[in-house]
């Protein structure tokens, strides 16, 4: 890799992979963005970000486009939302701040939505953790509360896989913040039932970790651990894999250094972890980059694209005494799907599950009180599609 660095984001676009941004040498941090070609083993220096930005750790993929958040500037956190389009080697800024910005997180997407997770900076102590989750969908540029992960953590990594996100490792403390330990912890995110399920713990602690997924398995790569369980006290270079049909975890032959923070990606069948802080005292930032070819694994082959999602909602304006039935329906619905409705402030006033005919909404939340007039945000999501709205309720 042309810039050594550590704690920039990582990310696969079309076979390519990007690394942005991150700390290098003396610099705080760079703003040096470098495209690697697998299938020519070449790098390629592109478009430099709008400004130096760094501890990103992770980056998230929607739509072709790599966006980035939160980030530490040189004055302090970022609230804005960076986004690079490799097709046009072109930067732009989201048009909705973060609604609470930390940095140290994982960032991780699932289909049309970008999950920010855990973290540090809320005020308190500078390494106090959280376990809140914030949710981003560039197509409305709407964010949203999801459910909190089961414990509070920073430097989590992310990894998705068949449409759930996985969170591993990280670091987290007493609630006084102190105490710190290197978290084992893993845990499973569903975006459908917005939903938390706890796995196996890792082996041995791990934050600032690569992580990837690639033929149907988690990988959690080097990283550091100082407090906890941990097989050395410093940085690691141990590889391991999680398969979700056993439950459990296989300890892989280590990567040639140990490193932390830095990038871990899969393209087919290849892994590839390159940068990130190596050597005693973390005194070199590394260029180097290792490849791993992952045995019994097959062709890569896209998914197919989810069938199109169709139904209505009326009527709108919403006038519960008014409508038929004093209902608000979702006409045809597919069986088993998610449909929620939020307050412009983001809480969920209700909830159903998809029949296949006509869901039926009367206007009251789920305390079976009515709702307040107002503008409400339906979301309807079935097999990785996800569909949003507004409808006016008036009385």
């Amino acid at each position: 890799m042309p810039t050594a660095r550590w704690a920039f984001a990582s990310a696969v676009v079309n076979g390519k992979i990007y690394a942005i941004g991150g700390g290098s040498g003396t610099t705080v941090w760079v703003t040096a963005v470098e495209e690697y070609d697998p299938a020519t083993d070449t790098w390629t220096t592109k478009t430099p970000m709008p400004e130096p930005l760094g501890s990103i750790g992770d980056a998230a993929v929607v739509g072709g486009k790599i966006y980035l958040m939160p980030l530490y500037q040189l004055s302090g956190y970022s609230s804005s939302l960076f986004i690079y389009d490799p097709a046009s080697d072109n930067w732009a800024t989201g048009s909705n701040y973060i609604p609470v910005p930390t940095v140290s997180c994982g960032i991780g997407s699932v289909r049309e939505t970008i999950y920010m997770v855990g973290g540090t900076g809320l005020g308190k102590a500078a390494d106090c953790t959280t376990s809140m989750v914030q949710a981003y969908t560039p197509s409305s540029a709407t964010w949203e509360w999801r459910s909190p992960m089961p414990t509070r953590s920073a430097g989590v990594r992310m990894a998705a896989l068949n449409g759930i996100l996985f969170a591993a490792g990280g670091r987290h403390y007493d609630p006084t913040c102190f105490s710190p330990v290197t978290s084992q912890d893993v845990a499973a995110y569903d975006p459908v039932t917005d939903s938390w399920t706890t796995k196996p713990d890792l082996p041995c602690g791990q934050e600032g970790a690569g992580t990837c997924s690639a033929n149907g398995r988690v990988y959690v790569i080097g990283g550091v651990c100082n407090w906890g369980t941990c097989p050395v006290t410093g940085l690691l270079s141990v590889v391991h894999e999680f398969d979700p049909a056993a439950n459990a975890w296989t300890t892989k032959t280590p990567i040639p250094g140990p490193l932390v923070g830095g990038g871990a990606v899969a393209v087919g069948c290849t892994i590839y972890v390159f940068g990130g802080k190596m050597g005693t005292g973390w005194n070199s930032d590394s260029t180097s980059v290792y490849a791993g070819c992952l045995a019994n694994c097959p062709p890569y082959s896209p998914p197919p694209a989810p069938a199109p999602l169709t139904f209505e909602v009326y009527p709108n304006p919403f006038v519960p005494e008014q409508a038929i039935r004093g209902t608000l329906k979702f006409q045809g619905v597919p069986a088993g799907a998610s449909v929620r409705v939020y307050t412009s402030s983001g809480l969920k006033a209700w909830e159903a599950t998809g029949n296949g005919r006509i869901l039926e909404w009367d206007g009251k939340n789920q305390a079976g009180r009515r709702v307040a007039p107002g503008v409400y945000q339906w979301v309807i999501e079935s097999a990785g599609v996800r569909r949003r709205g507004k409808v006016v309720v008036e009385r």
